[in-house]
């Protein structure tokens, strides 16, 4: 049975847009064209390297039965280009394409073949149990009782710790498939998250910043770690909200709601899944990696500026990145609107890092909004207003005055799509700049994290005096490079 789809969440722009991978775990993007590279580069390797079938265990087309199926009003003959038996029978089927067909074109021929191969044991439990089709681009898998795709993926989902690579291997590996009366434990829903109050959140943080300078670190250290874990614990937060398999299960409401266990990476389980395969820290070694990678490479695409140094890493023991994940995993962060999250961020700070420990201050939330308002900022198709904050410390002026200036494109009714989309990307990179001399912590880095996970694609934050009439430029605060230390 169908299930009507739910419109997605609008999501904000941020720094995970627009990270499109040229390669993944099992080929090149440029490797793929017709069917026959797709079968080669692509099902093959995942077949064999991937899900551990042997050769005896892949049946090609050619010693597949061809069958009768429906296709509209007609029947014709069909068979697909893949079998993989298990114990002496077919467990799933697989279709592949070339990348410039449309894979959904071919769902009622293949669902149709799996279907009567199972009418051909009667009084069994339906031993093919799943179907694949795939141009190498987009892959989806089907239940042999669903019409709905398991699992849908992306060219760029195939690598280690995906979600939707896990869930993929947990459900079609040679070693797993044989025993798939039913779907596994982990991919039904049962991991509870939730959307935090600000006050919940905030004891939270409190706790993740008490756990981290308890292994050694000093404030202003142990919140720039922690700030590394947030930037992927908001990106997972984000993946999920376009996963087919939790997209629709995610709230607006605030309610709590469940998902399924193999969906969500930023986990404790997730890790000692990673553990028990020899990887060492897998959020920072896998996650945290990937994404400072994909950063990396937009830079040399002139896409983005560095964020992050170099071969940056969440420098904290195993243990103590599991105990933050193990406090934020069942949080919903995401979902905190953009006015909450930076409060979330800024109250945090205060409430670890000010008065006498660290010399640092920072403006109410309130005197923020109230400023920000009576400077009347404007943003439509003839005019942007520009700002500048000389002692921006976390970017919380800064942070309202784009949330006022974009919302003022957004709703602005005589602009067309595009023409928001491209005022959008100008006031998020040319209109908001930042300067702060703050060094323990950097303030001017901070801001800059702060910026980006608002969606802001240039931070045109500074590490220098705003006091001094003539600021020295540096290699810190040059955007392009990274930040020294």
């Amino acid at each position: 049975m169908t299930r009507e789809k739910t419109s997605p969440q609008r999501l904000r722009p941020t720094l995970f847009d627009g990270l499109e991978s040229l390669s993944n775990l099992l080929c090149a993007r440029a490797d793929l064209s017709n069917e026959a590279s797709v079968e080669t580069f692509f099902v093959n390797r995942l077949l064999s390297d991937v899900l551990g079938y042997r050769d005896s265990q892949i049946q090609p087309k050619q010693t597949l039965e061809q069958l009768t199926v429906g296709r509209g009003r007609r029947n014709e003959k069909y068979r697909p280009d893949y079998g993989l038996k298990v114990d002496r029978r077919i467990r799933c089927v697989i279709d592949a394409k070339a990348t410039n067909e449309d894979i959904d074109d071919w769902i009622e021929q293949c669902s149709g073949y799996f279907l009567a191969l199972n009418r051909k044991y009667p009084g069994s439990q339906n031993p093919v149990q799943f179907f694949v089709l795939t141009n190498g681009l987009e892959t989806k898998v089907y239940h042999w009782d669903s019409d709905e795709p398991l699992i849908e993926m992306d060219f760029a989902d195939f690598e280690f710790g995906n979600p939707k690579f896990e869930q993929l291997k947990a459900i079609l590996s040679a070693d797993k498939i044989a025993s798939a009366k039913e779907l596994p434990p982990e991919s039904k829903p049962s991991f509870d998250f939730v959307r935090p109050s600000r006050e919940w959140a905030r004891h939270v943080f409190a706790a993740c910043h008490n756990a981290i300078r308890k292994s050694g670190y000093g404030p202003g250290p142990a919140f720039l770690q922690f700030v590394k874990i947030m930037f992927v614990k908001l990106a997972e937060d984000r993946g999920l909200r376009t996963n087919e398999a939790t997209r629709d299960l995610l709230s607006d409401s605030g309610e709590k709601v469940k998902l399924p266990l193999s969906a969500v990476r930023f986990s404790l389980r997730w890790i000692e899944d990673r553990e028990k395969e020899g990887v060492i820290s897998p959020i920072d070694s896998i996650i945290f990696e990937r994404l400072r990678t994909d950063i990396e490479n937009d830079i040399q695409l002139r896409k983005k500026k560095r964020l992050f140094d170099i071969g940056e890493r969440i420098d904290l023991r195993p243990d103590v990145v599991k105990t933050v994940v193990e406090k934020l995993q069942h949080l919903d962060m995401f979902g905190i609107d953009e006015d909450l999250n930076g409060r979330l961020f800024e109250t945090f700070l205060n409430a670890t890092m000010r008065g006498r420990e660290l010399g640092q201050f920072f403006t109410p939330r309130s005197v923020v909004k109230m400023m920000t308002r009576l400077a009347d900022l404007r943003a439509d198709g003839q005019h942007q207003d520009r700002v500048i904050d000389g002692c921006c410390g976390s970017g919380g002026f800064l942070i309202e005055a784009l949330t006022i200036m974009r919302n003022q494109i957004r709703d602005n009714e005589s602009l067309t799509s595009g023409e928001k989309k491209r005022l959008l990307e100008k006031i998020c990179n040319e209109s908001f700049f930042g300067i702060d001399f703050g060094k323990d912590p950097p303030l001017a880095r901070i801001a800059r994290i702060n910026m980006y996970l608002h969606g802001d694609g240039g931070s045109r934050i500074y590490a220098t005096d705003g006091l001094d009439k003539h600021p020295r430029s540096s290699q810190e605060s040059d955007p392009r490079v990274g930040w020294q230390r």
